[in-house]
């Protein structure tokens, strides 16, 4: 190419006397005025990217920045554990009251549970939101809710030791009373509760005196506590049936079973297979029908069962 062998013709016009001037450019001469044509524009780029990068102040912005997005996930992360933690002591409260009323200890007032919920919080720290970088968030609700966990806590530990200590003075008599559900959570359903209900057989509204587990056929049944083994028969519309005395006054009951593997007079302890689940006597499916007796009126097993809150 001979591009460069022409030689370039600059005009130089002033406008206060209309003249004109010619400047004659060689090639090389018009490379040389556009690369510092390019430099002096180029010149600013350069001299910001290089004091951007450069200045100590501008560091420690882009330092803070990343910090503050770290914070942002931090807060986040803090925030559902704090959630999580709120349901785990939801959980524990409700076993706590449950093993209260076993053990004939007066439950613990709602005021009393409240506490830590209110009181006040330093003022440099109710102050400091507008320092955070994440909307929504309040500071002086978050630091009430961690001491309100940490005061829930702690009363949480100071019951449990109460009913230890309550429980330890009469071992047997806890031992024998039902706390557990009759079969292994994980692999049944419950479906039916305490009280009126449409009988699934006749259609009609009937008291139901217990708890009805759907299951598979053949899934064992567990004695809910320490006793003797009372009835263990074929017994009408109960199918299968075997009631167990736990003493104290307190009686279980387990219907519809498809075998029986346990026999009167026999002493079971709790977690023991006593049968498997079947769909004997007035039964429309494969369950277990389960109930408690105390001082031989039935009662909702609902206010027994330990692990199974959720029933």
């Amino acid at each position: 190419m001979k591009i460069f062998n022409k030689h370039r013709k600059l005009i130089i016009l002033n406008e206060d006397s209309a003249e004109m001037q010619e400047v004659h450019l060689s090639a090389s001469k018009t490379i040389l005025l556009v690369i510092t044509g390019i430099m002096l524009l180029l010149t600013p780029v350069f001299s910001f990217i290089w004091f951007y990068f450069t200045n100590p102040s501008l560091k420690e912005v882009r330092t803070i920045r990343l910090d503050n997005q770290k914070l942002v996930k931090q807060i986040e992360e803090n925030q559902k554990n704090l959630n999580i933690l709120y349901d785990h002591l939801n959980k524990v409260q409700d076993h706590d009251q449950r093993l209260r009323k076993m053990v004939n200890l007066p439950p613990i007032p709602n005021d009393i549970r409240k506490m830590g919920t209110g009181g006040s919080i330093k003022k440099d720290q109710s102050s400091l939101n507008y320092l955070l970088p994440i909307d929504n968030f309040d500071l002086k609700i978050y630091t009430k809710k961690i001491e309100h966990a940490r005061r829930w806590a702690n009363l949480e530990e100071l019951s449990y030791v109460e009913i230890i200590n309550k429980a330890n003075n009469n071992l047997n008599r806890y031992k024998a009373l039902p706390a557990i559900i009759p079969l292994d959570k994980d692999i049944c359903e419950f479906t039916s509760g305490y009280g009126m209900r449409r009988d699934p057989v006749t259609g009609r509204r009937k008291r139901h005196d217990g708890h009805d587990f759907s299951a598979k056929r053949g899934t064992p049944v567990i004695a809910t506590a320490n006793g003797v083994i009372k009835t263990s028969k074929y017994f009408g519309s109960y199918g299968n049936y075997i009631e167990i005395d736990h003493g104290y006054g307190y009686k279980t009951v387990y219907a519809h079973m498809n075998k029986r593997k346990v026999k009167r007079g026999q002493t079971v302890s709790r977690g023991d297979i006593i049968g498997t689940v079947g769909n004997t006597g007035k039964s429309t499916a494969p369950h277990l029908h389960y109930e408690i007796k105390r001082n031989n009126k039935r009662v909702n097993p609902k206010n027994y069962y330990f692990t199974s809150s959720h029933i």
